[in-house]
């Protein structure tokens, strides 16, 4: 029973055995079948969506043309009547210069700027400062209308030809004001004696203009040891000398302008600001027709496969044989025909120039990048001015005695002194161990670098040097006007190098300066032009900006940098500063520059000459941590800003820095500025998210916890500021943005392309 039970207790474990494989290999083929009919699934669902996907994509392709084809027209209209405008001030300018008619030269034509400038050269007649104001301010004139032709130029190649013929012509008129100074300023040190201050018994002159020029004059006609200093009170300048100069016939000359003709020609400048045009919009997406449906056939067996591929393959028909005769044989001169004709063939022409094209100005490399010495342009500004320093000679004078005037008979010709001949020469031995400024030194010791006064210098035996120290520099004393910012300290002052045309603070030491007084002071041992210099990013990166309409063609810019709150205001094709006292981050040195309406660029021109700069350059990023975007995108963003600016109302958001926008697309807030306000009082702000590609209002609001790019409920996408608010705005407001002028439109641009808001904030 025992062995029965045994075979029994087998026969079902294998009969268990077989019936667990068979529903083992079942539910492989049901999971086989599952997987199959999912994976069918798969591909019918991904076929479906990217069905959809391409239906959606063909779907905001045409609506892309459709808005952009809208929008290129009102692009061609602006441009149009911007280029009709732009003609129209031309033809104006000519036509007022022509009926002036009081002999003032146009500084294009070279024959009249000659004649001009050799009439001012020939005038036998010597001149004191009042004439000379008169003249300089007429040459001013003409050397700023040189300048705005530079900047209306075009950049082609004729046009780049036109601005190296202008800017020939500035020189040449800049050298005529020098020339006129030093004229004046030699007929006065002539006769110093008759004007000397009886007190002091020293020449103490200024004159000045309103705001152009300033000339304060000093001659030591006294020879006093004990009258080392003087400070020209009103004017803000004044000087201590070491006590060799102070019995000696020199004379002090300051020359403080308002303008600078230096700076522009340095190697590191930025180039002249000049009008940005606007993007042209990207061409139009070809959009392929929808394919034909062609029906799906069921493919049947082939009996022979040879056979069916043969059939639908035939063999080509095998090529009848060619038999070639050998060519000619080919004398020595035909070869050299031959050779010559081939190699005029193969002479490339050379391709057509086409004089209308743009040129655009390219950031040329600093050459002194490296030069601790020289001031580099890119990361300081020029603040104010430049001030000229000249150590003159005082001719003899007259001396009166029994009714006559005797006067030696000397060069009517003034003449610039060496600092380097006041200087107490030191073997070298003693200068190892003096305590001569390095910086000073090497410019009085080296005058081959270029340095100016260094021509016409006695050779001095090898052992023998200069040293200048600060008991024999001159020490000289400058007050900053009240309309100049300078919310830090730290202040450069650098002197100009012709030779190396940059400027450079080499021989000058121990800068001071007392932001209370602003008055600040150096040390040097060159003469020549001076400039003091700040920062050029102490107003970046900026903290928060807002574009606000007012009316139809007018609106407010409202900036807030790092030290100070600018407003702009914008009305038609100009703009300009307001002040609010109420306000605590507008600055007092904006009173001066406030309610007068300008140009764009002569706006940023006086914001930059008082030291307030928020206009960056290309390479700005260098020097400031910026939100950074794609350039095209950034400058399409400001294009469409401008052109519904006179209705909606844009700020700073702070999801545009955030992680998950690239820098493709930007993140604004966005207002309709006539919208009626909500219960609760406050404006409603709404999140656009914008790109070269396309457009689109935002469901998240700037007070959201994190950023998302889903659409706005009831929102669609759209390629074009005009179209993405249409929806959801009064016909007022969309009536204000359809009759915007072009000059507005353009105005706006200009100071939204200059400033970089959405980048540099």
């Amino acid at each position: 029973m025992s062995a029965k039970r045994g075979k029994s207790s087998k026969a079902e474990r294998e009969k268990a055995k077989k019936e667990e494989e068979e529903r083992r290999l079942q539910e492989e083929e049901e999971e086989k079948k599952r997987l199959a009919e999912e994976e069918r699934e798969r591909k019918k669902r991904e076929k479906q969506e990217a069905i959809e996907r391409a239906k959606r994509e063909k779907q905001l392709a045409i609506l892309r043309n459709e808005e952009h084809d809208e929008l290129r027209v009102k692009l061609a209209e602006i441009c149009s009547q911007l280029a009709k405008t732009e003609q129209d001030k031309k033809e104006a300018q000519e036509w007022n210069r022509y009926v002036r008619c009081d002999g003032t030269p146009d500084p294009t034509i070279l024959g009249q700027i000659n004649t001009y400038i050799n009439l001012c050269k020939d005038d036998a007649k010597q001149t004191d400062f009042n004439d000379l104001l008169d003249k300089n301010t007429l040459t001013l004139s003409l050397i700023e209308e040189l300048r705005e032709r530079m900047r209306a130029t075009n950049r082609n190649r004729a046009g780049r030809k036109l601005i190296e013929q202008y800017e020939q012509t500035s020189r040449e008129l800049q050298n005529l004001l020098q020339y006129n100074i030093d004229d004046a300023t030699q007929h006065t040190l002539e006769r110093a004696v008759y004007l000397a201050d009886k007190d002091s018994g020293n020449l103490q002159i200024v004159k000045k203009t309103e705001n152009q020029l300033m000339i304060a004059l000093w001659a030591n006609l006294a020879k006093n040891a004990k009258i080392r200093s003087f400070m020209f009170d009103d004017e803000g300048v004044g000087f201590e000398i070491p006590r060799i100069m102070a019995t000696s016939d020199v004379s002090i000359r300051f020359v403080l302008t308002r303008y600078d003709h230096h700076s522009y020609r340095a190697l590191s400048h930025p180039p002249i600001r000049r009008r940005v045009k606007m993007p042209e919009l990207p061409d139009r997406v070809e959009i392929e027709p929808d394919p034909e449906p062609v029906p799906e056939e069921e493919e049947k067996p082939d009996d022979d496969p040879l056979a069916a591929l043969y059939a639908q393959n035939p063999a080509p028909p095998e090529p009848e044989p060619v038999v070639e005769e050998p060519p000619p044989e080919e004398t020595e001169e035909e070869k050299v025909d031959e050779g010559a004709e081939k190699a005029v063939e193969e002479e490339p022409e050379a391709p057509p120039v086409d004089l209308d094209i743009e040129i655009p100005d390219e950031i040329q490399p600093d050459p002194y990048a490296g030069d601790s010495s020289v001031i580099s342009l890119r990361q300081w500004m020029p603040i104010y001015g430049v001030l000229y320093i000249d150590l003159l000679s005082v001719p003899p004078q007259p001396i009166s005695a029994n009714g006559w005037v005797m006067k030696q008979v000397v060069d009517k010709k003034l003449l610039r002194l060496d600092f380097e001949k006041f200087v107490e020469p030191t073997t070298a031995t003693e200068e190892e161990g003096g305590s001569a400024p390095q910086e000073a030194s090497a410019a009085v010791a080296a005058p081959a670098e270029g340095e100016e006064g260094g021509e016409n210098k006695e050779e001095q035996p090898a052992a023998v040097t200069a040293a200048v120290t600060a008991e024999n520099s001159v020490k000289v004393s400058f007050r900053l006007p009240s309309c100049v910012s300078v919310p830090e300290a730290e202040i450069q002052v650098g002197h100009w190098c012709e030779e190396k045309l940059c400027w450079k603070i080499n021989g000058i030491s121990d800068v001071q300066f007392d932001k209370e007084t602003m008055m600040i002071s150096w040390k040097t041992s060159v003469f020549g032009a001076f400039c003091c210099f700040q920062d050029c990013y102490v107003n970046m990166p900026l903290q928060q900006w807002e574009v606000r309409p007012k009316d139809l063609n007018h609106c407010i810019i409202t900036i807030i940098s790092t030290v100070a709150e600018l407003e702009i205001e914008v009305k038609d094709d100009l703009c300009r500063l307001n002040y609010h006292e109420d306000r605590d981050g507008m600055i007092k040195e904006l009173i001066p520059i406030c309610d007068k309406w300008v140009d764009p660029l002569q706006a940023i021109d006086m914001l930059t000459s008082i030291g307030i700069n928020v206009f960056p350059q290309k390479y700005s990023s260098d020097y400031v941590s910026i939100c950074e975007k794609d350039g095209a995108a950034e400058a399409f963003v400001y294009q469409q800003m401008a052109l519904t600016a006179s209705a909606m109302a844009f700020a700073w958001s702070r999801f545009n820095a955030e992680e998950g926008v690239d820098s493709s697309k930007i993140v604004i807030q966005a207002h309709e500025q006539l919208a009626p306000l909500p219960p609760t009082g406050e404006e409603e702000w709404s999140l656009l998210l914008l790109a070269a590609d396309q457009m689109r209002k935002l469901a998240i609001d700037e007070f959201s916890d994190s950023f998302s790019d889903e659409l706005a409920a009831g929102q669609e996408v759209h390629f074009d500021m005009v179209h993405l608010v249409k929806p959801w705005v009064t016909e007022e407001s969309m009536s204000r943005i359809e009759n915007t002028s072009a000059a507005f439109i353009d105005t706006v641009y200009q100071l939204l392309s200059a400033t970089k808001l959405i980048t540099f904030s």
